[in-house]
């Protein structure tokens, strides 16, 4: 039997990080699936986005120009108490770097597709 996809919200989705491949890829795979979703490149660019689009989920990447992961989300949360947050990075510390950002979810570079859907589907579901 096929698994069902979960409905896209009708919020988007705020990819930010600055590599254009990583940016590509997981908007392309979020709009595949479904979802509406916007990009930044940089902790300014993202705070504009969240404020003009309202995103129900925020893909961080954490090592941003000028500002970490942790002082984009706080940014955001100014004007969306109420944000989700998962938190990417490549370092090795995935984790601890969400706990920063008072979230459980992240991804670890390299992912794969099935574990950025699992991640974006639990996020997206949890109260």
């Amino acid at each position: 039997m096929a698994q069902q996809k979960p409905p896209a919200p009708s919020e988007p989705i705020l990819v930010v990080d600055d590599e254009p491949d990583t940016r590509y890829l997981l908007s392309s795979v979020l709009r595949h699936e479904g979802f509406q979703v916007e990009t930044a490149v940089d902790g300014a660019e993202a705070v504009r986005a969240a404020s003009a689009h309202r995103p129900a989920l925020v893909l961080l990447d954490w090592r941003l120009p000028g500002e970490n992961g942790a002082q984009v989300a706080s940014a955001i949360r100014r004007e969306h108490p109420n944000a989700r947050f998962v938190v990417v990075t490549a370092d090795g510390r995935a984790a601890a770097k969400a706990e920063q950002v008072q979230t459980g979810w992240y991804l670890q570079k390299p992912f794969q597709i099935d574990e950025l859907m699992q991640t974006v589907t639990a996020a997206l579901g949890a109260p």
